[in-house]
């Protein structure tokens, strides 16, 4: 069992913001690449390493009368198309692909440099901690503007969990194991209070050199527009860094036997 489903506010973002002439660009598939196809955009490229899943779209568009053809699949995973990868300049990107530990941001990394200064770039699934993060970074930079809050993330915690299974289903019964009780993780999160999710878009707001030495990486995260726990963060991350670096400095000094 596979589902394709995506927010609703998400696919209404994309349908009032795609024009035809527009290229872009979304790690994963399903209902995201017809919304975009349905567009009309001059192409589209959806890296996912399901191959049945990118033909099972082209042929839902065949049926509805929505042209395939901008559609470029690529049927590999994100983490090895997209550094080797010939990109053109793109409008939008969609990251919402696999959301484990690092995809995501090798899928920023490797698209943001392609994203027109304007284009929107599109975090989905942010109560994924992977991308929350990747959301709350680019949120901390000053070359990206969080542009809409449409997509709100308060739609998505523990408190409107029980509304959207009893409309959608559970959409993570293909992904746990055998035994799992979600019942019991409900219980057991709700005590802790609800969490952000959604998808959260940005606009790119200059060109950014993101191949920089480690600590002007971390100083991004540095600012008067940054809340002062991320402040925190920066600091001690980079006190870390140099921390590191003293040791090993050190540490070379130990004679060996």
């Amino acid at each position: 069992t596979r589902t394709w489903a995506i927010d609703d506010d998400l696919a209404k973002f994309l349908h009032e913001n795609l024009e035809p002439g527009h290229i872009t660009l979304e790690t994963g598939s399903g209902l995201s690449t017809l919304v975009i196809l349905g567009k009309r955009v001059a192409h589209h490229i959806a890296v996912s390493p399901v191959a049945d899943e990118l033909e099972v779209i082209r042929s839902f568009c065949l049926e509805h009368a929505i042209d395939p053809t901008p559609l470029n699949p690529i049927v590999a995973r994100s983490q090895d198309f997209l550094p080797t990868a010939k990109l053109p300049s793109l409008d939008l990107v969609l990251i919402d692909g696999d959301h484990s530990f690092p995809i995501p941001f090798i899928d920023w990394f490797y698209t943001a440099d392609k994203l027109k200064v304007g284009g929107w770039l599109i975090v989905d699934d942010t109560n994924i901690a992977t991308g929350l993060l990747l959301a709350d970074f680019m949120r901390a930079d000053p070359k990206w503007q969080e542009v809409t809050r449409k997509l709100d993330p308060m739609k998505f915690t523990i408190r409107t969990m029980r509304k959207r299974l009893d409309k959608r289903g559970d959409l993570w019964t293909p992904k746990t194991l055998p035994g799992i009780d979600l019942e019991a993780v409900l219980s057991r999160l709700s005590e802790r209070g609800g969490a952000r999710s959604g998808a959260i878009v940005h606009k790119r707001r200059r060109f950014a050199t993101r191949r920089a030495h480690h600590d002007e990486n971390i100083a991004l995260a540095v600012g008067p527009e940054a809340p002062a726990s991320q402040n925190r963060m920066a600091e001690e991350g980079l006190g870390l860094i140099e921390k590191r670096e003293e040791t090993s400095r050190h540490s070379a000094d130990v004679p060996t036997e």
